[in-house]
């Protein structure tokens, strides 16, 4: 059961992606929607027997679903969800504009399909070499993505993408090699040396010179794709340029997965040196992130760096809860990557919309967005107070239980810079959106298709729907959370805690 709910999961996109690269414009969207329903039942299906039964496993061993991995697939199964669904106004935008070649949206939803399934294959395989191989991968696909509008400026931020991302996935190469090295002596030169199932049960044995090293590796590398500072620097250009639905799957995906392989090498090397280092490299790394990032939302003209300047921001928080480790810190961490993905892949969408509408990314251009497109104006306010830490939204309970969880575990300096970093972005953050929302109406450019957040009615029930369920969703999960994700939660949240699966 579970070998056919893994090869679902993985293999009915790829295939899906296969086919629609050779089709035309009408029929591909219906083939990458044949290939990740699929996909989207069978992984809710896995994580669901994950949740109830227990830590699966499959291939003999190549494959093993922890809560952990489970709850990482879920996410990236949500947040690829609302990306297809905002994948068809975005480009009926771009054939309008004209800036579609015949094959291009044959080839949009198969890169689209690829990435995916890569997202979706890390947190399901045992074995840190093969989720450094399925990283490098959504590194590729992705880069193409980022580049799919071939302007100039799209262009430059895909090469900058790739060949950052690259050089990140290097030393997180030499960083699983090095575990490897480390591993081999105790396992034997067999497939067990880079399964992380083992590497936790042997990581007392394991030589404390090459894991530490093997750590300050991968979180160069994993950071540099995570897009914690200084290794960021490609985020804001690549998350600007690539299509809106692409941006939301980069910010509420792709960060998570990354963060996933990361704490994967923070819970071996915390079984071999201690908690201490890595945490601490976490902690520092974590609120460097956050120091970078205000200024860049403070002084911001471009609205879709403004979303991911606020993206780097909340990567930082989200390192720092990994490194302050505890319950309630590790509670909020969990609690942070689903309502982060929820609300920052929503407000992607929201504000790729107005862009279209007005022609234009500058927030001064943007102003009276409200007035003029109610529903994704509307959206882009509530996410904006949502990913601001505003009450009630699952990410004001997070960022409680973070910086709390920091003081709990004697991070007390640490936990009260962060909180001042968070409060004084926050106001950088919201002075912005208000601008776009509430301001006065500014001058429009030229804008792609013509009513474009309002069309026939339908569809624009379903767009408003697609921007209203996953905040609705974020926001509940700050006043309230049923008995069965409690649970799952706690599951997560004792496998970060070194508990195992």
């Amino acid at each position: 059961m579970t070998e056919l709910l893994v090869v679902l999961v993985v293999g009915t996109p790829v295939a899906a992606g296969i086919a629609a690269w050779f089709t035309d414009a009408r029929l591909c969207p219906r083939l990458a929607l044949a290939g990740l329903g699929p996909a989207v039942v069978a992984g809710i299906a896995l994580a669901v027997l994950v949740f109830v039964s227990g830590p699966q496993r499959a291939f003999e061993g190549l494959v093993a679903v922890d809560a952990f991995g489970a709850y990482a697939l879920l996410l990236v199964l949500v947040v690829a969800t609302i990306a297809a669904a905002g994948s068809p106004a975005y480009l009926a935008h771009e054939a309008a504009a004209g800036a579609l070649r015949q094959r291009d949206s044959g080839h949009y939803y198969a890169l689209l399909a690829w990435f995916v399934a890569g997202l979706a294959a890390v947190p399901l395989v045992d074995n840190l070499g093969l989720v450094w191989v399925g990283i490098e991968a959504t590194t590729i696909v992705s880069a193409l993505l980022v580049g799919f509008r071939r302007t100039a400026q799209a262009i430059e931020a895909a090469w900058k993408y790739l060949i950052l991302g690259s050089i990140g996935v290097g030393f997180a190469l030499l960083g699983t090699l090095l575990v490897y090295a480390s591993s081999v002596g105790v396992l034997g030169e067999t497939s067990d040396a880079l399964a992380w199932t083992r590497l936790i049960e042997v990581a007392p044995r394991l030589d404390p010179s090459f894991v530490r090293l093997a750590f300050v590796f991968a979180l160069a590398g994993y950071g540099t794709k995570a897009g914690l500072a200084p290794f960021h620097t490609w985020l804001p250009d690549a998350h600007s340029q690539a299509p809106s639905p692409i941006s939301a799957l980069l910010s509420g995906a792709a960060l998570a997965v990354s963060l996933y392989a990361l704490a994967r090498f923070h819970l071996v090397t915390a079984g071999t040196l201690g908690a201490g280092f890595s945490a601490t490299l976490l902690v520092v790394f974590g609120l460097l992130s956050l120091a970078v990032a205000l200024p860049f939302l403070v002084a911001q003209g471009d609205l879709k760096r403004l979303l991911a300047y606020s993206s780097i921001e909340h990567v930082g928080l989200a390192t720092l809860a990994l490194g302050f480790g505890g319950h309630l810190a590790l509670l909020g961490f969990t609690l942070h990557l689903a309502s982060h993905g929820l609300a920052k892949s929503t407000v992607f969408l929201a504000a790729g919309r107005l862009v279209a509408e007005r022609g234009s990314h500058r927030i001064g251009r943007l102003t009276g967005s409200l007035a003029r497109s109610p529903a994704n104006g509307r959206a882009l306010l509530v996410a904006a107070l949502v990913l601001a830490g505003l009450p009630p939204s699952g990410i004001f309970a997070a960022e409680l239980a973070i910086l709390f969880g920091g003081v709990e575990t004697g991070w007390t300096l640490a936990a009260g810079l962060a909180a001042l970093l968070l409060a004084l972005a926050v106001a950088g953050l919201l002075f912005h959106v208000v601008r776009v929302t509430a301001g006065p109406a500014g001058s429009v450019g030229e804008p792609g298709v013509a009513g474009l957040g309002r069309g026939p009615a339908p569809a624009a029930i379903a767009h408003a729907l697609l921007l209203a369920v996953p905040l609705a969703v974020v926001v509940v999960a700050g006043l309230w959370t049923p008995s069965p994700v409690k649970a799952a939660l706690e599951q997560v949240v004792g496998i970060l805690g070194g508990g195992g699966g």
